[in-house]
């Protein structure tokens, strides 16, 4: 299996998250195709292995975790955004008042 990994950590970016949540995606729907147990009578739910509730359990819980690392990647993404617009706007005022100076 040939998964998209980042060579560190610090080098995910939205994309590289994307695409690894993609894979994950993919990796849970392939484990949704593997027939059920049955159909439980009293809520209709259908009835997994052990095993496959542990696949189920395990993707579910990497799925939250790629969530929010991509939470998180967005966020510091704004954040350095919200800092290289405000460098680049004082550089402006400082220059505008020179010229008006």
């Amino acid at each position: 299996d040939m998964a998209f990994m980042p060579s560190a950590p610090n080098d995910l970016t939205i994309d590289s998250v994307d695409t690894l949540r993609n894979q994950r995606l993919q990796k849970v729907g392939e484990i949704a195709a593997i027939p059920t147990l049955g159909i439980s009578s009293k809520d209709g739910k259908p009835i997994y292995s052990t095993e496959q509730q542990k696949n189920f359990d395990q993707k579910n819980k990497e799925l939250k975790e790629l969530s929010q690392r991509l939470q998180n990647v967005r966020e510091e993404e704004r954040k350095i955004l919200a800092y290289e617009v405000q460098e680049e706007l004082g550089q402006l005022t400082a220059a505008l008042k020179m010229d008006v100076d």
